[in-house]
């Protein structure tokens, strides 16, 4: 009964309080890289999509005009000032996946001989092979790697080599699960109301937690977000409606420091959605793929533009751009 008051009185205060807001958001909350040519519709992240490196710089699959005029695809560093320094080229590693660790760029390709045509002092770069992974293991979008699943434990979600996983195990006295973080011999209960998390971790670098989200557990739009912190294995919970999403849509959700960034997929919408409990902000009326947050929790990056794009057949489809959610929530909504 307590969280569905909860839940009730959340809504009720995102559409009470001058919440469900239309309106076309300000361009100074926006920073849009025509320069930066990309294409995050088929990406996964974990093995491509984009990463924050620091506050001011990220990776991404690219395509950029060389001092030649001549566009050069491949992965990039790119700043949020647009300038863009080529990692690799991406035309000669045939088919290949990337992921960011924080501190390692793991690229796996057909064509592991690619030279690295410019490394940093701030991160390295491991171009290999594909990696096998066996039935006993699990895949880390923390971490960049398979590990090991514990011994006797299927559903699982890996954290970091650091932290480990949460494991959701059937309670049939209950009707639900217990969920608890396994790490080598030790286990820690986390108190999750007999519900499983769903989605794979994400890690909060600004708050040392980890975010899940899941819509699924509530119908017509839904979702139930949930915050573990990796310190005191502490679990805090927000559930949000957002009345016109449908149950059928495709969505994917990102913990930024003032709420949630959601983003729709659909034939019709291709919105992204800021909300929190100061209510519902409709930030993008165009297609959106894939966004991030920065590591100070203040900036959301996502490819933007069209499936169905009037750009020339072999380019990208989409630009890089960058919504300051702090700026806005500070200025805008009042928030501190």
């Amino acid at each position: 009964m307590k969280g569905i008051c909860k839940f009730l009185f959340v809504t009720i205060l995102a559409f009470m309080s001058g919440c469900k807001h239309d309106d076309e958001v300000g361009g100074e909350y926006f920073i849009t890289l025509d320069n930066i040519e990309t294409e995050q519709f088929h990406s996964t992240y974990g093995r491509g999509g984009i990463y924050w490196v620091t506050d001011s710089y990220l990776i991404l699959n690219a395509q950029v005009e060389n001092e030649n005029d001549v566009k050069e695809r491949g992965v990039y560093l790119v700043g949020i000032d647009g300038s863009a320094i080529r990692i690799v080229d991406s035309d000669v590693l045939g088919r290949y996946h990337f992921c960011f660790d924080g501190d390692v760029l793991y690229i796996r390709a057909d064509n592991a001989e690619v030279d690295i045509i410019n490394g940093s002092k701030d991160y390295s770069v491991e171009i290999s092979g594909f990696v096998k992974n066996g039935e006993s293991e699990v895949y880390s979008e923390v971490d960049c790697k398979y590990y090991k699943k514990p011994e006797g434990l299927f559903r699982v979600k890996p954290l970091s080599k650091k932290d480990g996983f949460i494991v959701n195990v059937s309670d049939e006295k209950e009707g639900g699960v217990k969920s608890f973080v396994v790490k080598g011999e030790n286990r820690n209960s986390l108190n999750l109301g007999g519900e499983p998390l769903r989605s794979p971790a994400r890690y909060l670098k600004f708050s040392n937690e980890y975010f899940f989200y899941d819509f699924l557990f509530w119908k017509r739009g839904c979702g139930r977000f949930s915050w573990i912190s990796n310190v005191s294995w502490g679990v805090r919970e927000e559930r949000y409606c957002f009345n016109e999403w449908l149950e059928s849509t495709s969505k994917l959700a990102s913990a930024t420091r003032y709420g949630v960034f959601v983003e729709q997929h659909t034939d019709k919408y291709h919105t992204g959605i800021l909300i929190n409990n100061l209510g519902v902000y409709k930030i993008e009326k165009k297609s959106i793929n894939k966004s991030v947050v920065s590591p100070n929790g203040c900036f959301v990056a996502y490819g933007f533009g069209n499936y169905r794009s009037k750009r020339g057949r072999d380019d990208y489809r989409q630009v890089l751009k960058i919504f300051n959610v702090c700026k806005f929530m500070e200025e805008s909504a009042g928030a501190r």
